[in-house]
């Protein structure tokens, strides 16, 4: 295959938010593309972008296409501007790639998009690979459950190869969509959060001195301070990186904070959705506590930098069903840098659990499982640091992707 093909599930620079379609656009080693979604209608009224063309440029060595302008069914029931938009990319894609694009790429979509199911039939592709990667109406938005799970079925059915990121996604595949799904977990960067060159240490104090509000990034750089001088002492920090949203059990944060009021708790990322207004309120009253620092937004380009600035990373879920359908990313993120892990209500796969001190949502169990990890960090305990990076380097985005390459040759073949 010399051509992939991303129908993405956002937008391609999206500050404080990765996700995998980003990612095994990146590591696709030949010509790679990535298609934006949609605008929401209200886009209309100050004409954001152009009505009737695509756009293209070029960022990280990828295109990136973003659409014409949505024009709602009830202007259009006969889907004909979605046809247009649709042998307008062709043509795009065929100046760029090719006429016979087609028989050479991979298009790539995942769950998260099934309002795209039409206008992937409308481009035609041979290759398609549709990847289950969350149980995505388990989560607190407003979607139409029955047109999601019927183009989720079309997705399915026309697809080359169905992936899933963990098993009961896998499961949820064949007794909902009638496929077969393949388990393949998410990836790394490896090399990206190994061992970052110069690290440094973020700034656990400048929210402090300065105030971090909700929703704001830092900028390359800033909150940025060196590593104390050997011999310096300093409190033991334990981390957290990712959206602070309604999967984060903040209760048990809070409970943690409280329980080792030694150790310095950092959270960063940017504020997503809350399921409810008491876990709201859980995040507010939990940044209110001493030893709890909001550090904002990291930069991915430094998030290395800061997971390797902490003693110990956290990954604290509650119990729902996105959280047992999932299979994070950050894991694997955390697994990369080598230090020690605490999760609570995450899945880790069956062949990592050796390398993750885990608990349930037990505030007992979790602080025990803390105790632990700094235990390790302090070398009290054997160090697991190679161990976990060995096997985050087996899950890298690139090895991710020539396993999806595999499948689709290999089913291709059995047609």
């Amino acid at each position: 295959m010399k051509n992939w093909l991303t129908i993405g599930m956002s937008k391609y620079e999206t500050p404080g938010f990765e996700d995998t379609s980003r990612f095994m656009t990146r590591a696709f080693p030949g010509r790679a593309a990535y298609v934006e979604p949609p605008r929401a209608f209200r886009a209309w009224r100050w004409l954001e972008r152009p009505v009737a063309t695509w756009q293209t440029r070029t960022v990280d060595e990828v295109d990136v296409y973003t659409p014409p302008l949505p024009v709602p069914g009830r202007i259009d029931p006969l889907r004909l501007t979605l046809r247009l938009q649709a042998a307008r990319l062709h043509r795009r894609l065929a100046a760029r790639w090719g006429e016979r694009w087609r028989d050479e790429t991979i298009v790539y979509v995942t769950n998260w998009t099934p309002y795209q199911q039409r206008f992937i039939s409308l481009l035609g592709p041979r290759y398609v690979v549709f990847d289950l990667v969350d149980d995505v109406l388990s989560f607190p938005y407003q979607m139409d459950e029955a047109a999601v799970w019927q183009a989720w079925r079309k997705l399915a059915e026309a697809a080359t190869a169905v992936l899933a990121v963990s098993p009961e996604l896998v499961q949820m595949a064949e007794t909902q969509l009638g496929v077969s799904a393949h388990l393949l977990p998410n990836g790394v960067d490896f090399e990206r959060f190994q061992a970052p060159a110069g690290a440094v240490q973020w700034d656990a104090q400048r929210d402090e001195r300065e105030g971090v509000p909700e929703d704001r990034g830092l900028s390359a750089g800033e909150g940025i301070r060196e590593a104390a001088p050997s011999g310096e002492p300093r409190h033991r920090r334990v981390g957290f990186a990712g959206t602070l949203n309604h999967w984060i059990d903040f209760d048990l944060l809070g409970a943690l904070a409280n329980a080792f009021p030694e150790v310095e708790f950092q959270l960063m990322g940017r504020v997503g959705t809350f399921a409810s207004d008491a876990q709201r309120a859980a995040y507010e009253a939990l940044l209110a506590q001493e030893n709890v620092h909001y550090l904002g937004m990291i930069p991915y380009a430094h998030l290395p930098e800061a997971l390797h600035s902490v003693d110990v990373l956290l990954l604290p879920r509650r119990m729902t069903p996105a959280s047992a359908a999932s299979n994070p990313l950050k894991l694997y993120e955390y697994l990369a840098v080598g230090k020690p892990i605490v999760t609570a209500c995450v899945p880790v796969p069956a062949d990592a659990r050796t390398l993750v001190y885990t608990a349930t949502g037990d505030t007992a169990e979790a602080a025990a499982a803390l105790r632990l990890a700094l235990d390790e960090a302090a070398g009290r305990r054997p160090s697991r640091r190679a161990e976990r990076q060995a096997y985050a380097q087996q899950h890298s985005w690139r090895n991710r992707v020539e396993m999806v390459v595999d499948r689709v040759r290999a089913a291709s073949r059995a047609r």
